[in-house]
């Protein structure tokens, strides 16, 4: 049996060729554009096919990868099961079909989607997509809807669509047409279309998979936890802790099952339209890609907002939703010493309301102008110790960050600062 170093040198050779294969692709999709010609769609299906054969060499790797991983903790020479490469490179191979070529093809060809449309969205995003068509897409219905949404025919088709929402049909051409039948079926299994058209948005104009916004200072996704869902609703699991105790040798014990609980969140949906001329779209060849950034910067300044006071009908709950869906209750506040006043006190009365549990994964957050009053609470010749050693650094010796739709106030009722573990208390999900 190979080594593990073996094994990962051919699984980097193997994405090295893959790599390549997008690349050609990519190159073959731009320069044939919406009408290919016989030669460039044989070319683009050979390496179709070519994908096809190294994903299936990756995992029979990956197979190899296992077996070696399982010698090695029977016999001593691993103590720990190490990560798989792919979990260091995120354009690894998938495992949830079992191998099953059906849903190889299809796969594939989302993959090679995503990578085309790198340059629409952040890493972040694209990783987190690149991870549910791997994971946790076992049917490929995600993967059939992103294939089908990113080819260069549909968004010529939509675009159309967009000028001219009852006429368009008698302008497209025999690739649009069978682009829109297959972004259609794809619909049909995810049940997400847009209200004026009846058909779903391309790929590169999806504001889910965008955050280039600056008209916010919006740090939710960078502090909470965010799942991507194949359909309409995310499920979790909680439970309170489990209370233990000592007793006597041979005493019987008591039953301290949790008592499991399971939350939910209902995606919403966000809804813009810009609507623009066809001799606009020939005079400014990157209209789709700038009105796909206005389309992002406004869905996070939105989302600074929804996701802090979001009353969770047709929007997102809120963090300050008091008391409603996605919300804090009034027994996780903490009010000031003074009335209608933030002193040097407050922000300690904050951190010992907060949950042993939650103290060392905590951030705090505030507006800019909270963070301004914070940093000069203290300063010239007092004893009181500095709660923000700099202005950019930390707040009681935990992460801090800034929210532009919080309040800067100190009048009664202001909500000011919020402290706590953001990665288990709130969740996004798209």
């Amino acid at each position: 049996m190979r080594s593990l170093d073996a094994v990962n040198q051919d699984v980097a050779e193997a994405r090295k060729r893959r790599d390549v294969i997008s690349d050609d692709l990519w190159r073959i999709e731009q320069t044939a554009g919406e009408k290919p010609n016989a030669g460039q769609q044989e070319r683009r299906d050979a390496l179709f096919a070519g994908l096809q054969t190294v994903g299936d060499e990756i995992e029979s790797l990956e197979d190899e990868w296992r077996s070696a991983i399982q010698a090695g903790l029977a016999d001593g020479t691993l103590s720990t099961d190490p990560a798989w490469p792919e979990d260091r490179d995120r354009r690894g191979t998938s495992t949830v079909d079992g191998g099953d070529p059906r849903f190889r093809q299809v796969r594939s060809r989302a993959l090679a989607t995503i990578e085309r449309h790198q340059e629409f969205s952040t890493d972040e995003a694209t990783n987190r997509l690149d991870r549910v068509v791997r994971r946790g897409d076992p049917q490929g219905i995600l993967a059939n809807y992103i294939t089908a949404v990113g080819s260069p025919a549909y968004r010529s088709a939509f675009s159309k669509m967009l000028r001219e929402p009852t006429m368009a049909h008698l302008k497209f051409s025999a690739q649009e047409v069978e682009a829109v039948r297959a972004a259609t079926a794809a619909v049909e299994e995810r049940a997400f279309t847009t209200t004026t058209t009846g058909v779903p948005i391309p790929y590169q104009l999806d504001p889910t998979l965008i955050f280039a916004g600056g008209g916010a200072l919006n740090p939710f996704r960078a502090i909470c936890r965010v799942e991507t869902v194949t359909e309409g609703t995310w499920k979790g699991v909680n439970t309170q802790d489990v209370t233990l105790a000592y007793s006597a040798e041979a005493a019987e014990s008591t039953d301290v099952s949790p008592t499991l609980a399971q939350p939910s969140i209902t995606t919403q949906r966000c809804i813009g339209f810009i609507p623009f001329s066809i001799e606009a779209e020939q005079d400014w060849d990157s209209i789709v890609n700038e009105l796909t950034r206005a389309l992002s910067d406004g869905k996070d300044v939105l989302d600074a907002t929804a996701f802090l006071t979001g009353t969770g009908t047709n929007q997102p709950g809120g963090v300050l939703n008091i008391g409603g869906t996605g919300g804090l209750t009034t027994t996780q506040r903490r009010l000031t010493a003074g009335v209608a006043a933030y002193a040097v006190g407050d922000p300690y009365l904050l951190k010992a309301a907060l949950p042993a549990r939650f103290i060392n994964t905590a951030t705090y957050v505030a507006a800019p102008g909270i963070w301004d009053t914070t940093y000069r609470f203290v300063g010239g010749n007092s004893t009181e110790p500095f709660q923000m050693v700099s202005r950019g650094g930390d707040m009681l010796g935990r992460p801090k960050v800034e929210l532009s739709s919080m309040v800067t106030t100190t009048t009664t009722g202001s909500r000011i600062m919020m402290l706590g573990d953001f990665k288990t208390g709130y969740l996004i999900a798209d």
